[in-house]
């Protein structure tokens, strides 16, 4: 009760464990819907769509291997914040 009558800021202390699973939220919000978004590099196409034509398979997981390498989890807690194989079971 001390602490919420105080003058002096109050101190959250979130765990890695919740860090991780606040993370993992947002990139699965995150990336589910960005395998439904046109994209670029993918010639104006969505990644899911992109996926059914053999010729652009390698492109998407290109694409999905960069997001890999850049999970924030990495940098943050040293291990990835989401699991990629989800979103490429996802994308197809």
């Amino acid at each position: 009760m001390g602490e919420l009558t105080s003058d002096e800021p109050l101190t959250l202390v979130v765990t890695p464990d919740e860090d991780r699973a606040l993370l993992n939220q947002f990139l699965e919000k995150a990336y589910l819907e960005w395998s439904d978004q046109p994209h670029r590099s993918l010639g104006g196409q969505t990644p899911r769509h992109a996926v059914a034509r053999a010729e652009m398979r390698g492109t998407v997981g290109a694409l999905i291997d960069e997001m890999a390498w850049h999970d924030p989890g990495l940098s943050r807690m040293g291990r990835a914040a989401f699991d990629y194989n989800r979103l490429r079971a996802h994308v197809g």
